[in-house]
């Protein structure tokens, strides 16, 4: 979905190159501090943007039940204890799913008398509301045909995530072919350099399997209606349509985001099956197993500087983007969660840039220029050993736009499933870099805590700390020594589920990290400007409709005379700062008890 933003590419490109042509100017620094106490009264009800509180797009209060002054909760779903609340009560939100097998998940109705979707109640200090606890329902499933599902159902109603952002990670799990080789010297694995594919020999020597001939099938077909599109291969249907090489090779222009259903927006092989994601990356699954969620929503509302706002000093600076915003970095109080999923969403906006520390490396231009290799013996998350040496980024193995199914920036760039899914990460620290090689040589919780004048390669990922690492190891916590081999007992755990996060009881994320790939408005790389985040500059964080990661729904009403708009998720924005906090985590309890941002700018006043 493309966003109606209020900033034209070219007249901002041209502003940030005249500034920098213009030099930088002297001025002063400026810092504001905003907090925010999560309570019941942030409480999300539906996708019209109304909260349980008065901050909202108008109240609802029918969101909660048992409580005085809204309605008797059902028979079924009555309120219960609290880890630290006194009592939670239930929900009745529309952030949930109906599910019908081997077909589809429909959004759930708010009003129905059913309060289904979780339990929430607010932490108190005697009468002084303090934070507020959360406990999710169950997440809904529903079975479909392999491989169109996301997880693998297994016997006992036991599960395994079966879908991943990168091929590579796919292909490890089910096959001995490596379309991106990163294993040196091993006989039973793809060759780094040549490409060449093992034979898997028994124990007398004798061949059994020829890893070249296993290669997937990679030519999708497109479902329509529960039936592949006009009965053709994609590749046929692109000939047909006389599409471009660049057009051919993207699948995913054929598909609307989807996760729910797998009757229409979705791609098959043999193999595996395809969606598109939100922010325009492909998923690839193949599983039995669709998991659904039932999100609890928040949302808060913390107070930016008067001169970023109409008639403030910044309006007007810098070609129309306002102040420069130079550090931003949002505090989250709260106890360890149970899901790596659990969202920190600055004005709705989802950031897969903020990615904490990566795995080190040294570039080695033996697998092409810019390839690079680890710089320490390591594991996978499945306990595969991968040596010193490892290729992280093969380059001369990448796929080009010349081979159809190059959807996923692994395959394109070179990425391997060492990069994807070594242990030596830690996706919740700050990463920096210390001797400007651009490996990161250490991460730290916050970033006070760094040596002043190392770089800073990427903050923490845009979530609530929680115990597992999430991504591409999803289900494998992380562990307090670097490097060890999995599964992890209790005494290597870093993270324990429910436990203060060190070493202040918070999480910090840097609000002005952003992936370079998903800058669109705010600056054009086609000007030979640095892309940078959409938060960069004031006018950023006060007009709702400026950034592209902030979709408006213009089909909701605004009633509330102090917002501007509400996303399609159901999310308020505002001209100050808008926090949406999505929790995923089941039913094991989350504790929320403050936010506070803390920005510095430039006013512009030499």
């Amino acid at each position: 979905m493309k966003n109606q933003s209020t900033f034209k590419r070219t007249a901002v490109s041209a502003a940030v190159v005249a500034l920098m042509a213009a030099g930088a100017v002297q001025a002063a620094t400026v810092q504001h501090i905003s907090g925010h106490t999560f309570t019941v009264d942030d409480l999300v009800a539906d996708y019209d943007g109304r909260t349980f509180g008065p901050m909202g797009n108008g109240r609802y209060l029918a969101v909660l039940c048992g409580l005085p002054g809204v309605p008797a909760c059902d028979a079924d779903h009555l309120p219960i204890s609290g880890d630290e609340a006194t009592k939670l009560y239930p929900v009745d939100s529309e952030f949930g799913f109906n599910v019908v097998a081997f077909a589809t998940a429909f959004d759930k109705e708010i009003g129905d008398g059913v309060w289904g979707e979780g339990w929430v109640g607010n932490i108190k200090d005697g009468v002084k509301r303090i934070g507020i606890e959360i406990s999710d329902a169950e997440t809904d499933t529903f079975k479909v045909p392999a491989p169109l599902g996301t997880w693998c159902a297994g016997i006992g109603e036991t599960a395994v995530k079966c879908s991943t952002e990168r091929y590579v990670v796919m292909e490890h799990v089910l096959n001995c072919h490596e379309t991106v080789p990163y294993v040196v010297g091993d006989a039973t694995r793809a060759d780094p350099l040549t490409g060449d594919q093992p034979v898997l020999l028994d124990p007398l020597g004798n061949p059994l399997v020829d890893c070249a001939t296993t290669k997937f099938d990679d030519d999708p077909r497109v479902l329509e209606s529960g039936q592949p599109w006009d009965g053709k291969l994609l590749s046929e249907a692109v000939t047909d349509l006389d599409l471009t090489p660049a057009e051919a090779a993207d699948v995913l222009s054929f598909l609307t985001p989807n996760e729910s259903t797998v009757l229409d927006n979705i791609a098959y092989t043999d193999d595996y099956s395809i969606t598109a994601k939100d922010d325009g990356k492909p998923l690839y699954r193949w599983g039995t197993l669709i998991k659904r969620p039932n999100d609890i929503r928040l949302y808060a509302r913390m107070r930016l500087p008067a001169a970023w706002k109409t008639g403030g000093a910044c309006v007007g600076q810098n070609g129309g983007l306002g102040c420069r915003v130079t550090k931003a970095t949002l505090y989250v109080y709260h106890n360890i969660t149970n899901n790596p999923n659990d969202q920190i969403r600055p004005e709705d906006m989802e950031n897969e840039g903020a990615i904490g520390r990566l795995p080190g490396f040294t570039v080695d231009a033996s697998y092409g220029a810019g390839s690079h290799v680890s710089d320490r013996d390591c594991y996978e998350g499945d306990g595969d050993f991968i040596p010193t040496g490892t290729v992280l980024k093969n380059v001369n193995m990448a796929v080009t736009g010349s081979d159809p199914y190059a959807w996923s920036e692994d395959l394109q760039d070179g990425i391997t499933n060492g990069f994807a899914t070594s242990v030596d990460r830690e996706p919740f620290e700050w990463s920096y870099d210390s001797n400007g090689d651009g490996s990161a040589d250490y991460s730290v919780r916050e970033p006070q805590l760094a040596t002043p004048g190392d770089t800073l390669l990427s903050g923490p990922r845009w979530r609530l700390t929680p115990g597992k690492f999430g991504q591409d190891i999803p289900g494998l916590e992380i562990p307090n020594v670097e490097c060890a081999p999995p599964p992890y007992q209790k005494a290597l755990i870093k993270y324990e589920v429910g436990a203060v996060p060190p070493p202040n009881g918070r999480t910090a994320v840097n609000i002005l990290d952003w992936d370079s790939d998903d800058v669109r408005s705010v600056i054009d790389p086609a000007d030979g400007v640095t892309p940078v985040s959409p938060l960069t500059f004031s006018s950023g964080w006060v007009d709702a409709a400026a950034n592209d990661g902030t979709i408006l729904n213009g089909a909701v009403t605004v009633v509330n005379p102090a917002l501007q708009g509400v996303t399609v998720n159901g999310a308020p924005v505002s001209e100050d700062f808008d926090l949406s906090i999505y929790i995923k985590g089941d039913r094991k309890p989350t504790q929320l008890y403050q936010a506070w941002l803390v920005v510095q700018y430039d006013d512009g006043v030499p």
